[in-house]
């Protein structure tokens, strides 16, 4: 779910239509630096997998290295990593010299090879006024002893940046480094030199990048497009699931097709070219129009073209996918029938439960359909109903009134970012939008006062509680990872205090209801960036 509902956000802060529209001229913006946080070493191993955990804060992966000149067996000492740091220690024993250190892979895992460029950091099909370039590496040591030195790898592995060689004297120190301007680089290597005991203890790797200085609503869509674009696999056409998966590992159905809804959006805001848009929504279409099927769905999960293994047939993202690339195409003029046959070749007959409701699709063999149906109030209820309308005319079981069941943001607005809420639903009378503001007045209220309240969240206004994965996975068991956050709902509110002591805040409610509350979801994106 991490890879869609980071489609959530950058869709649910397109939404809001107007007061995204650009009101700067390209060729007049200016420009402010951040500090991009590349490795804090903070995240620790799954409870259900063995090792470390060897991937970086940017969704690449990270490895040891080490040797030694006059060493019989070339190695030069051993790596620990710690929680918030990692320890580099030479132990070699013979030669003149030793060196033990770290390198990092800046996109994706190493073993794809696809470099960032420093001087346009953001995903190529992003326009040159809006992107960012790295001007700046910034190390912080928390001891050590030997010589220290960091180095930028090039694709084919030459250096074509190395620091200067720094003396590590025991204590803390923090290092910044000027860049010049530099193109294609795969890895940031940094080591310790010497022999023993010289050692280092790294605790943080930050980036200096000049970004674009735009307002935040603006700054909010750049930077959540330009993290979903950069997960798109232009040779399959597909997206995949999590920036540290390789392309064709785990590729999200779902987040395809809402890759080419937000693709469009970004050309109308002026990041993108009807070209790079157009592009993006023709690859997506042929990916998943030659995607298998079983009785019309497509899997929730693709491995290499195929259903991944014990995935299912999923009727909603199979729905969401499709409606997502038809309103895209249609925004391009591009011809729909072919997406629209998607919807129609469904079996819906087949998909319909006893109890009137849209099953959630079939098993990973085909051959089962599954128990569970699309009736509890929500909008992926209404979602899924709405393929069903489209299709056949026709709609099934939707229970009301509401609440939703378990008070899930997401659920309470991911249908509104493909289609306008309806005003009423009948026959009950019930007002959708009347709904969305209950929700989300619940949802602010619920850290400021009330049963929720929480003084260390109220007084920065932080809120949103929606189905994600918890903050430091490695703190729970692998099956408690998923919860579905939430608040106001027909039961108890979640609200991760039982699980992680403390309750906890998912940040795409906040864009979800971005284009209802702009102020407060403007407030908590900018506590985000400071922060």
């Amino acid at each position: 779910m991490k890879g869609f509902l980071t489609v959530l956000t950058t869709v649910a802060l397109l939404t809001c239509g107007a007061a995204l529209t650009l009101s700067i001229a390209a060729n007049h913006v200016r420009q402010t630096t951040v500090t991009v946080l590349v490795d804090d070493f903070v995240p620790q191993p799954l409870q259900c997998s063995e090792g470390v955990w060897y991937y970086n804060r940017l969704g690449g992966d990270r490895g040891q290295i080490d040797g030694c000149w006059g060493c019989t067996n070339g190695r030069g000492g051993s790596v620990a990593w710690g929680q918030g740091m990692v320890t580099a220690t030479i132990t070699q024993t013979q030669g003149t010299e030793a060196w033990v250190g770290v390198w990092t892979s800046l996109n994706h895992p190493v073993s794809e090879r696809i470099p960032l460029n420093f001087s346009a950091i953001l995903p190529r099909q992003i326009s040159s006024p809006y992107q960012a370039r790295v001007i700046g590496l910034r190390m912080r040591i928390a001891d050590g002893g030997g010589t220290f030195v960091a180095e930028l790898e090039a694709p084919d592995g030459s250096k074509p940046w190395n620091s200067p060689q720094m003396t590590l004297s025991g204590g803390p120190v923090t290092w910044t480094f000027n860049l010049p301007p530099l193109g294609d680089i795969q890895n940031l290597n940094w080591l310790v030199k010497g022999k023993p005991p010289n050692f280092v203890v790294v605790e943080r790797v930050e980036l200096l990048v000049e970004v674009p200085e735009l307002p935040p609503a603006q700054r909010a869509f750049l930077w959540s497009y330009a993290m979903l674009l950069a997960n798109w696999d232009a040779n399959s056409g597909l997206t995949r699931d999590r920036a540290e998966f390789p392309a064709g590992d785990f590729d999200n159905v779902s987040a395809s097709g809402v890759q080419a809804a937000a693709a469009v959006m970004a050309w109308h805001l002026g990041f993108i070219s009807e070209t790079s848009a157009s592009n993006i929504v023709s690859g997506t279409t042929s990916a998943l129009l030659n995607l298998p099927k079983c009785r019309g769905l497509w899997p929730h999960f693709v491995t290499d073209g195929q259903i991944t293994q014990n995935t299912e047939w999923s009727s909603l993202d199979t729905v969401i996918a499709a409606v997502a690339l038809i309103e895209a195409r249609q925004a391009l003029g591009l011809p729909t029938a072919e997406v629209e046959q998607v919807l129609k070749d469904i079996d819906w007959p087949g998909l319909i439960l006893p109890d009137g409701s849209i099953s959630h699709g079939y098993n990973y063999t085909c051959t089962q359909r599954l128990p569970a149906g699309w009736y509890d109030f929500g909008g992926e209820s209404w979602q899924a109903n709405f393929g069903y309308a489209a299709a056949t005319g026709n709609v099934a079981r939707m229970d009301l009134p509401p609440p939703t069941f378990n008070g899930s943001g997401f659920i309470d607005e991911i249908a509104w970012l493909l289609a306008p809420a309806p005003t009423v639903c009948n026959p009950e009378g019930m007002k959708w939008q009347d709904y969305r503001q209950q929700a989300a007045d619940c949802q602010l209220g619920y850290y400021e006062q009330g049963s929720g309240y929480d003084p260390c969240y109220a007084q920065r206004g932080l809120f949103g509680l929606s189905a994600a994965e918890v903050p430091t996975p490695w703190m729970v068991s692998c099956a408690q990872i998923y919860q579905t956050f939430g608040v106001c709902g027909k039961i108890p509110p979640n609200d991760g205090r039982g699980l992680m002591g403390r309750p906890v805040v998912v940040p795409h409610y906040a864009g979800l209801i971005s284009s209802l509350r702009p102020t407060e979801a403007t407030s908590i994106w900018e506590w985000l960036e400071t922060e």
